[in-house]
């Protein structure tokens, strides 16, 4: 297993298999990782998961964080692809006026 994995899938891997694999007794957490539907991808994956059992508010903000990065980058690239489709554009209809 990898130390580090990207920090959208070991939270994404945290949030699909939290409820499946993390049981709660009163004061106990007991964790059954081979309920778990597909492997950790990374160790880090797992520190995420202790992270979400011991503190799970600063979890949250985590990947409220993490969510809110990965959306203005995937919007980010959405405008720069709409830039990139203009200019071809452009150079096309100067081509044509040629």
């Amino acid at each position: 297993m990898p130390d580090n994995a990207s920090l959208q899938a070991e939270l994404g891997w945290v949030q699909s298999q939290r409820l499946s694999i993390v049981e709660e007794r009163g004061n106990t957490t007991v964790v059954h990782l081979e309920r778990a539907s597909s492997p950790a991808p990374s160790k880090a994956a797992l520190g995420w998961l202790e992270t979400s059992i011991r503190s799970y508010a600063k979890y949250i903000d985590i990947v409220s964080r993490a969510l809110s990065t990965a959306v203005d980058e995937q919007e980010h690239t959405r405008r720069e692809r709409m830039r990139l489709d203009e200019i071809t554009s452009l150079l096309d209809e100067m081509q044509g006026a040629c």
